[in-house]
């Protein structure tokens, strides 16, 4: 997991996604606090939020 700090609003729709799930590679962000994690391997499992411990997660797109 790579921690990438905040980031502005996504467009669109995202899918949510909760700790402990493995959602593939991709870029996270948190529902709480808006901290990002990136995910760069398809086993890897999601973290608690590393800024707010909170546990759910929507997938955004990579610009």
């Amino acid at each position: 997991m790579i921690a990438l700090s905040r980031v502005s609003e996504s467009k669109g729709a995202a899918m949510q996604y909760n700790t402990g799930d493995k959602p593939g590679e991709g870029t996270y962000r948190c529902e709480h606090c808006g901290y990002v994690v990136r995910i760069t391997s398809d086993m890897e499992s999601l973290p608690a939020c590393p800024n707010c411990g909170h546990h759910e997660f929507e997938k955004i797109e990579n610009d």
